[in-house]
């Protein structure tokens, strides 16, 4: 990485000696030069531009135990303690710990509580993270808080043929805790809770747990309860309850859908509550003002009853078919 020649230096002097405290036996003047196979370990890092371990020692793995405190960027191999900084805090491997940060966290790990202005980015998170912007990892367990959205989802390429192979390897990558944000929260495959102002997404294999919104619920297989003001939307498969102004299953329905609209596209077993109510196959109840079925396979109470395989298709009040 380049920068302003007045600062790597200041860099290399700080790293090396905090490494030359840490161990006075060693020659800090000639730790650039060693190839070590053992991780090189740092007990402090101070910086008022960049704090660089790779600098200090390049061609090794280091790892810093210890507090970090930087005024611009702060890059490390590994960071297990605290790191403050004014700028951004970046490791190539981890971030375990306590970490602040006005602009961004990113790392391929990270383990504890990240709080950043900006963003949190990286591979798998485990513990809180906090963004005033927004956390984008790939997968993560614990909670996710923003002032925009949350996503494990927003690194990876559009689900389509030519992705296949990719989505399928990482469809096991879930998200497993509490996503809370105004905007939105998207993840791959959920186990947990998704709060959201405008949208909740999970278009996995599969998502267990809660959606909660004001806008709209999608999932592709859930099983749980989604819950929105206007609408939910499930995929493929839902085993659980919908609750919406518009509820729509486009692949078979076990549970519960309560809304003024209702459609389940294919097999619906168990119970449609609303103004209209629509399944292509019908086994349950049917309870509203209007109620259509292509096929029917139990009770439809409502001011209109349709079912097109039914005796009489067309009755007031209750048709019923066995």
């Amino acid at each position: 990485m380049r920068c302003f020649p007045i600062i790597r230096p200041l860099s290399f002097a700080l790293a090396a000696a905090a490494a030359a405290a840490a161990d006075p036996a060693t020659n800090a003047v000639d730790l650039a030069e060693e190839d070590l196979a053992e991780p090189r370990h740092a007990i402090l890092g101070i910086g008022g531009g960049i704090v660089d371990s790779r600098w200090a020692w390049p061609g090794e793995d280091v790892v810093v135990d210890g507090v970090v405190l930087a005024f611009g960027l702060s890059l490390f191999d590994t960071h297990n303690g605290v790191g403050l900084g004014l700028g951004a805090q970046w490791a190539d491997e981890a971030l375990n710990g306590v970490h602040l940060s006005l602009v961004q966290h990113d790392a391929s790990a990270m383990r504890g509580l990240q709080i950043a202005g900006l963003l949190n980015t990286g591979g798998r998170s485990e513990g809180l993270q906090i963004a005033g912007l927004a956390n984008l990892i790939r997968e993560g367990a614990g909670v996710q808080l923003s002032l925009l959205m949350n996503s494990n989802q927003i690194l990876m390429p559009p689900r389509t043929d030519h992705y296949a192979d990719y989505y399928e390897r990482f469809d096991a990558n879930e998200f497993a805790g509490v996503q809370i944000a105004p905007f939105g929260n998207v993840a791959s495959c959920l186990e947990g809770i998704q709060i959201a102002g405008l949208i909740n997404k999970s278009d996995g294999y599969h998502a267990d747990g809660l959606q909660l919104a004001l806008g709209m619920n999608i999932s592709r297989r859930m099983r749980g309860v989604q819950a929105a003001m206007w609408g939910n939307k499930s995929t493929e498969r839902l085993s659980g309850v919908q609750l919406g102004l518009f509820n729509l299953a486009e692949g078979e329905l076990h549970g519960v859908q309560i809304g003024a609209m209702n459609v389940t596209a294919e097999t619906l077993r168990g119970v449609q509550a609303g103004l209209l109510n629509y399944a292509r196959d019908a086994r349950g109840l049917q309870f509203g003002a209007v109620n259509l079925a292509r096929h029917l396979e139990g009770v439809q109470i409502g001011l209109l009853n349709y079912a097109a395989d039914a005796a009489v298709p067309c009755l007031p009040l209750l048709n019923a078919r066995f």
